[in-house]
């Protein structure tokens, strides 16, 4: 899968509708009772953009994006305006070696039951990190998550706050209009269905 570096149109990304999704088989017993059992560690969200697509402007720049996406065989970056930043609090960054680190969000404070999402596409220029409390300069990967210190920070309380685009790709490859309004001066299209789906990385 190759990489489009041209984020989904910003100016229509408000108007999908998604989020989290999880994979869980439930299967009911004859007593009545049931068992569970999660299939994924981890969240996949996914989404609705034709909600998004009101104008004729709209629909061509929807449209040129998913030709250079090919359909579902690349990926690119997707603002999602539910859930796009991760607060001081929110903000984890995890060990990889002594000097760098992999941010993620957390999500919930119940012990055990937290989702740690990991951040791969964090917004360049967005990320403020705080070592013992006082803010300290790093080098950020856009386009990884991760952290580099220019000296290990050994046992120091470490924060960060920043914002992140999700990875997505098209989830059909197929993109076929409907005639949504006609008149002598113009006519609009539209789309019934334009799926997101995320990628993990």
């Amino acid at each position: 899968m190759g990489y489009l570096s041209q984020r989904f149109p910003i100016d229509i990304a408000p108007g999908p509708v998604g989020g989290p999704t999880w994979s869980t088989d439930v299967t009911g017993l004859r007593s009545g009772d049931e068992q569970r059992n999660e299939n994924w560690s981890r969240s996949r969200h996914e989404y609705e953009a034709s909600h998004g697509i009101k104008t004729s402007d709209d629909f061509a720049v929807v449209g040129a994006h998913f030709r250079m996406a090919r359909g579902r065989a690349h990926m690119f970056r997707f603002k999602d305006h539910a859930d796009y930043a991760a607060v001081r609090g929110e903000g984890v960054l995890t060990l990889i070696t002594s000097t760098t680190f992999q941010l993620y969000k957390k999500y919930g404070a119940v012990s055990g039951f937290e989702e740690f999402r990991k951040i791969t596409r964090p917004v360049s220029g967005s990320l403020s990190v705080w070592k013992d409390t006082v803010l300290t300069g790093v080098t950020l990967a856009a386009e990884t998550g991760i952290v580099t210190f220019g000296s290990a920070p050994g046992a120091a309380v470490l924060e960060c706050a920043f914002q992140f685009d999700v990875p997505v790709r098209y989830d059909t490859d197929k993109l076929q209009s409907t005639l949504v309004h006609f008149t002598e001066a113009g006519s609009l299209h539209g789309w019934a269905s334009v799926p997101l789906v995320e990628v993990r990385e």
